[in-house]
């Protein structure tokens, strides 16, 4: 006589789930890097609609989060000046002595100082835009490192102009370990130094010590190095698209990706988003936050 009841087998059987296969949706990964991990994300245009920046908000969170625990990588945060339009100009300015800004010129590979305009085209600007006259064209990229502040009301003021980038960089291993920073109680008690003046203080003299600024002018400054703002100029920062990344030579990506350990771009010249990781075997964790975030309800689209 046959029993109702299940076996062991039916049980163990009936318990198995389907396991969702991975996925790093809505990224695309380029296949043409191997020895690090490049993504694409694409998006419908900058500035970003508000459901794009939603997402990317919560993202670029998560990615921080996930980049920066266990291990002593910090954020960097850096705004192209022509992100600041007539709309957020004031803003910025408010917030100025809370976030620091610190002024360097952003670049790509290989790339110099935009030449000086010739007479004509100045001629043909203002006849084309009488009071509009854009200026900003025949200027280099002034980029400003935000040395303090919320880096998460930061994105919130600034993510989607098309012109905000990340670092995650890691402090020089070769070099001499610089003393650990103390203040004295004279300092620490003055009346200049409270709610948090210290502490800010104390954030951009660390931030000043990482190797960040003349190895970035090393590497992504060639193209300038004989012009005489040169020296002057305190960092370069690498503005990278998607195809300086697959035309490097594996040496140069090697230089790069020792300077930081993954770089998060908008890139409107790849009409989308860009995140670079020095792992190869990215995939994984990141398969794993873009899983997390849809179980929450965080949809891309």
């Amino acid at each position: 006589m046959m029993s109702d009841e299940p076996n062991d087998s039916s049980r163990r059987a009936s318990r198995l789930q389907p396991v969702e296969p991975r996925t790093i949706e809505p990224f695309f990964r380029s296949d043409q890097v191997t020895e690090q991990s490049l993504y694409w994300l694409p998006v419908s245009g900058f500035p970003l609609s508000w459901r794009e920046r939603h997402w990317l908000l919560t993202f670029v969170t998560r990615l921080r989060n996930l980049l920066t625990s266990g291990n002593d990588w910090k954020l960097g945060t850096f705004l192209q000046a022509k992100a600041l339009t007539r709309e957020n100009t004031d803003l910025f300015l408010a917030r100025k002595l809370d976030y620091t800004p610190f002024s360097g010129i952003a670049l790509r590979p290989g790339t110099g100082m935009p030449a000086a305009p010739s007479n004509d085209a100045v001629r043909k600007e203002i006849e084309d835009n009488a009071y509009n006259v854009d200026v900003s064209q025949w200027m280099p990229d002034f980029c400003y490192w935000l040395l303090t502040g919320d880096d998460e009301e930061q994105r919130f003021n600034f993510l989607g102009t098309g012109h905000m980038s990340f670092l995650f960089t890691a402090p020089d291993k070769t070099a001499t370990t610089p003393p650990k920073l103390f203040a004295p109680r004279i300092l620490r008690t003055h009346p200049a130094m409270k709610d948090g003046k210290l502490e800010q203080q104390m954030k951009i003299t660390e931030a000043m010590q990482r190797p960040f600024m003349k190895r970035s002018k090393e590497l992504f400054g060639s193209g300038i190095r004989d012009h005489h703002a040169y020296d002057g100029i305190p960092f370069v920062f690498p503005m990278l698209t998607s195809a300086d990344l697959i035309a490097a030579l594996p040496k140069d990506l090697a230089q790069w990706f020792e300077l930081f350990g993954a770089y998060f771009t908008e890139s409107p010249a790849d009409k989308g988003c860009l995140l670079a990781v020095a792992d190869p075997e990215f995939d994984e964790p990141l398969s794993d936050l873009l899983k997390q975030m849809r179980d929450e309800g965080e949809v891309y689209s």
